[in-house]
């Protein structure tokens, strides 16, 4: 015996019912709702399938298929009745009855099309087929019933971030070529956002973080905050250099300047300078840049201080660069020239201030680059800066990039922002790699310029974070990038998160 069942929309409970109740306060208009309901689902699809077409599989666009089909129907069906009436002049055009019924006929065909079953891109059998199969080949993955990958420290994943529960699409992200891959920092390794980094002639890899200096030898990684000499927090940025007393690092700290001896252990040498023992500008240091020779540069919130042959250089740049400037348009990066006895400064709203060494051991100041003046600059907010070694400059602010070729200030200047390759306008971090192209790393991913080409990366290539906040190249050619989130590695199209 076949028993009805009686749909009465006043009985759903639940969250439907809370959408059905505000509907019915706000007296919004059912008619109203679908045809939003259609528009949002139409341009969402159109936008995430047309540059992919691989995505019209993934589970949203399956269950926003019917809502832009349905609609789709609705206005083919409105159409036809129109046209209809104008040919046979008949009062058809006013029935809502035979538009109801075109949109309801649509609905069920797209409906009996794309069943519930289709939807759901993977079932329960195949999550642990595939999840087995991943363990099988070396690495270390426990499901624990959460969509999130449990990896043990020190292992590596070597299918996805995430492991997907039903209703999610598997989908292994090589679109790099060889996939990407996780790796845990050890149990107690409380360091998670990474914003500064250089490289040393060990090829180790060492940081700035929320926990103070770290180090990557490319298998440990390893804290250093047991130097009492060496601040543990409030550092802005640093630099490596080769002395006479070694390897060293730079660092930039809200006490001073401070040269630290590698390992950076507890036994290591360390000394501030500060106003009270030179005559560095100010102790509030904001940026440090080394070049190739032994002169050391140092922005402070007062202007630039350099350090050569245990002798500060004398200023001669005030004139050009008052203390002012700094003070309302402070530092945010810098970078020498190969030689290192020029140095960029960038600014927070004063474009690019260009000091030198000249032949008294005084500081001097050349012309600044700025919007205001005859120079192709996107914007006067500038970020970051990069000096290739043919001397090409590149600066990255945040409406974009800028780069500057040759020694003639005036000429050839070229623009480059999100509408003709950059993943996003505000870049923070530049470098270049061994093959000569210019990695770009950006609040919204990374983009890399290649010859004339751009390529870029975000969250949905792989990367444990879009917020890209500096990058570096070692010797073997890997690209190292520092996120909010952890630490990206690229190497020959393989990409690994260290989280």
């Amino acid at each position: 015996m076949n028993t009805r069942i009686n749909f009465d929309p006043g009985k759903i409970n639940g969250k439907p019912g809370e959408i059905r109740d505000k509907m019915k306060k706000l007296k919004i208009h059912p008619k109203v709702v679908f045809i939003i309901t259609g528009i949002a689902a139409t341009i969402w699809f159109l936008e995430r399938v047309i540059p992919e077409l691989s995505r019209a599989a993934y589970p949203c666009m399956k269950v926003a298929s019917p809502f832009l089909s349905g609609f789709i129907i609705y206005l083919l069906s409105v159409w036809s009745i129109i046209v209809a009436a104008r040919n046979t002049g008949s009062r058809i055009l006013y029935s809502r009855y035979i538009a109801t019924f075109f949109l309801v006929a649509g609905v069920v065909v797209v409906m009996a099309e794309t069943p519930s079953q289709n939807i759901v891109g993977i079932q329960e059998k195949d999550l642990v087929k595939t999840v087995k199969t991943a363990s099988s080949s070396g690495s270390s993955v426990q499901q624990t019933g959460t969509p999130d990958c449990q990896i043990e420290a020190g292992k590596t994943a070597t299918t996805i971030n995430k492991v997907p529960s039903s209703g999610q699409k598997l989908e292994n992200q090589e679109s790099t070529g060889k996939g990407v891959s996780v790796k845990s920092f050890d149990e107690g390794f409380m360091a998670r956002n990474f914003y500064s980094v250089v490289i040393d002639d060990d090829n180790v890899k060492w940081f700035l973080t929320d926990a103070g200096i770290v180090s990557f030898n490319g298998t440990k990684w390893q804290m250093h905050n047991k130097n009492r000499k060496v601040p543990a927090t409030g550092l802005k940025d640093f630099a490596y250099d080769v002395s006479e007393y070694g390897r060293e690092l730079w660092l930039a700290t809200s006490q001073g300047a401070t040269v630290a001896t590698i390992p950076v252990d507890a036994r290591s040498g360390a000394t501030t300078y500060y106003k009270g023992n030179s005559t560095i500008l100010s102790d509030t240091v904001v940026a440090v840049a080394v070049g190739k020779g032994a002169l050391r540069w140092f922005g402070t919130d007062k202007g630039v201080s350099a350090f050569l042959n245990n002798k500060w250089l004398t200023y001669s740049y005030q004139r050009q660069y008052p203390e002012s400037l700094f003070k309302d348009f402070p530092i945010t990066a810098m970078a020498t020239t190969p030689g290192g006895d020029s140095l960029y400064v960038a600014t927070d709203g004063a474009g690019v201030a260009r000091v030198f060494r000249n032949d008294v051991d005084a500081i001097s100041g050349a012309s600044e680059y700025a919007i205001w003046g005859p120079i192709e600059m996107p914007s006067d907010k500038v970020y970051s800066i990069c000096i290739t070694p043919d001397g090409t400059q590149w600066f990255g602010t945040d409406l974009g990039i800028a780069r500057h070729i040759g020694s003639n200030t005036l000429e050839n200047w070229s623009i480059f922002n999100s509408d003709n390759g950059l993943v996003d306008n505000f870049v923070q971090a530049i470098a270049y790699d061994k093959t000569g192209a210019l990695w770009f790393g950006t609040k919204g991913g990374i983009s890399v310029f290649i010859g004339e080409q751009w390529k870029s990366f975000t969250t949905n290539d792989g990367l444990i974070s879009n917020n890209i906040q500096c990058i570096a190249t070692d010797k073997t050619g890997t690209v190292w990038c520092g996120t909010d989130k952890g630490v990206v590695s690229f190497n020959n199209g393989a990409i690994i998160n260290y989280r």
